[in-house]
């Protein structure tokens, strides 16, 4: 098939420098489609973020109904903010609509508002989604998509048993783990545990904070490195003060991808705390650099986590158990040793080459 003949239009909620894995997928598509000579446009919501909610959703629904003309693919990012929008479009124009889901909207935006201190799993099965307004809206947009993809199981299964979307709908390609590159060394003044994403409370870093404030002192040459921003910041900031481990916690606040893997490369290890985890892309760069890592057991990763490198999230003792381990050097060399030994291929040109097949396919 011609490439220019095949449009494809991106609805991206976010963007670089916006960060997040939807504005990175969103930004890695558009370039490699520019690259290889593909038609396609990019229309995104955070152009119109200093427009009041909901009415700046009427100028993207304008904004992607003129890009959209010609185009064979709308591909949304979400199956909220963009993905209504979207699905309008593309059924006014009678294009397919394909829809990828990084995580779960109506969990993370209930977590984020304090409405539960449930995980993703935990929050389904007392059926706390029955009434959200952001659970509704998705799952009329989902079940209306031509095409679901998300990266893990843990989503596909989700979306088949609570939104009832039919199986062959979804499909699940997995985030991308950077080849294996020689590991960088170590930052040789500090030992730091490296955290990236938005700062919102299901994060759970202020359970990451209390564990810290136990473990830290008793190492002066380790730190938690917290690279990102968002409402959460001054709360973490004053609880780090509280505790008496601001000389020991940093928040670097937004930064690039590019600081972000410059970090990565000098990093002890990486924390992913989130009651639930789907793909942080810092882990998986953590694991192309041989670094450890503790990650929460409730995860969507697509490969073994072996037992040493996962916790309990709510609690507190085993995850000091396992930090105190990892800075212990038979912990550390042993936790390098059973991140070594995962293998799992994906590269970003994997990931975009499934997502073409599958619209073309269409």
């Amino acid at each position: 098939m011609n490439n220019k003949s095949f449009k494809i239009v991106l609805a991206a909620s976010i963007y670089p420098p916006d960060p997040g894995g939807p504005a990175l997928h969103a930004k890695k598509m558009h370039e490699w489609l520019n690259e290889h000579d593909w038609s396609n446009e990019i229309v995104k919501l955070s152009k119109f973020r200093y427009i009041p909610f909901g009415i700046r959703h009427l100028f993207y629904l304008a904004s992607l109904w003129g890009k959209s003309k010609g185009c064979q693919v709308i591909y949304a990012y979400d199956a909220f903010g963009v993905g209504l929008p979207a699905m309008i479009v593309a059924k006014l124009r009678r294009k397919k609509f394909v829809i990828r889901i990084g995580g779960d909207i109506p969990w993370e935006r209930s977590s984020h508002k304090g409405k539960t201190d449930l995980s993703l799993k935990e929050w389904y099965k007392a059926e706390e989604h029955k009434g959200n307004f952001a659970y509704k809206v998705s799952r009329f947009v989902m079940r209306r998509a031509d095409a679901i993809v998300v990266p893990s199981i843990l989503l596909s299964e989700l979306y088949i048993g609570q939104y009832n979307v039919k199986s062959e709908k979804l499909h699940v390609i997995p985030n991308p783990v950077p080849i294996k590159m020689r590991e960088a060394n170590v930052n040789p003044d500090y030992r730091d545990f490296i955290f990236a994403s938005r700062l919102v409370s299901y994060k759970n870093l202020g359970f990451v904070l209390d564990a810290m404030s136990h473990v830290l002192p008793d190492y002066p040459d380790a730190r938690f490195v917290i690279m990102g921003e968002g409402p959460e910041r001054k709360i973490l900031e004053a609880k780090t003060r509280a505790l008496g481990i601001d000389n020991q916690v940093l928040f670097t606040g937004s930064i690039s991808q590019e600081d972000v893997l410059k970090k990565t490369d000098t990093c002890y290890a990486g924390v992913a705390p989130a009651l639930t985890e789907f793909n942080p892309n810092y882990i998986l760069e953590c694991l192309s650099r041989d670094k450890p890592f503790l990650i929460s057991n409730e995860n969507g990763l697509p490969f073994r986590i072996p037992e040493a490198l996962i916790f309990d999230p709510r609690n507190q003792s085993e995850f000091e158990d396992k930090l105190r381990y990892l800075l212990s050097p038979e912990g550390y060399q042993e936790a390098k040793r059973l991140v070594e030994n995962i293998d799992f291929q994906m590269s970003w040109e994997m990931v975009i080459e499934a997502n073409l097949k599958l619209v073309q396919g269409l």
